[in-house]
């Protein structure tokens, strides 16, 4: 997941990228992986392009600046958006605080302000919960059977290393992915379950 920010946000993106890569998220940001020497603007375009995911962070603070290289990446990820399925989620506008979309194109008459985006400060552990049900590595409920069978347990899941969200937060994220009621037992950090029909 490449995430596309200002510096002004530094803060608050360092924040989001940590709870996604607690949650298994590999999080692509720039501070993280360019090293001296890269050729910084090949490794921006090899990241954006190779990403399950690109995470845009608009703010007042990108909104005031007159030249900054985010705008770069928005065209190469509004390039790269155009030459995937438009049934899955791939660009999540994110709003960092209260703030306009851009209303950039990104072809067949919509622009980005068509993609349903997450306003992350009104409620910070429901907007990584958001985030987290697009962008999360999918997780199957039993390597052995591909089926959950009742009285199965996942141990030591990614989602109970995400301290930002609530424990009401993390049950459904646990029901949204794996498509099961839950019992969790917090001390363990082990989950049982039993599958729905037809899973």
């Amino acid at each position: 997941t490449f995430v596309s920010y200002v510096r002004e946000n530094t803060a608050t993106v360092d924040r989001l990228a940590t709870a996604l890569e607690s949650a298994g998220v590999e999080v692509w940001i720039d501070k993280a992986r360019l090293l001296p020497g890269m050729r910084w603007a090949d490794e921006i375009r090899r990241g954006i392009a190779t990403g399950d995911s690109f995470v845009a962070c608009f703010s007042r603070e990108y909104a005031a600046k007159s030249r900054t290289y985010m705008n770069e990446e928005l065209t190469l990820a509004i390039d790269e958006l155009r030459h995937r399925p438009t049934d899955t989620a791939w660009f999540i506008p994110v709003k960092l605080n209260e703030c306009e979309i851009p209303d950039r194109s990104i072809g067949g008459g919509e622009t980005l302000r068509s993609l349903q985006f997450v306003e992350l400060y009104r409620d910070w552990s429901d907007g990584v919960s958001q985030i987290l049900s697009v962008v999360a590595p999918p997780r199957p409920p039993s390597a052995r059977t591909g089926a959950a069978a009742y009285g199965d347990s996942l141990n030591d899941p990614p989602l109970f290393l995400v301290k930002e969200i609530p424990r009401a937060e993390i049950r459904k994220l646990i029901k949204r992915q794996f498509g099961a009621d839950t019992q969790v037992d917090w001390k363990t950090h082990q989950i049982r379950y039993r599958a729905k029909p037809g899973h």
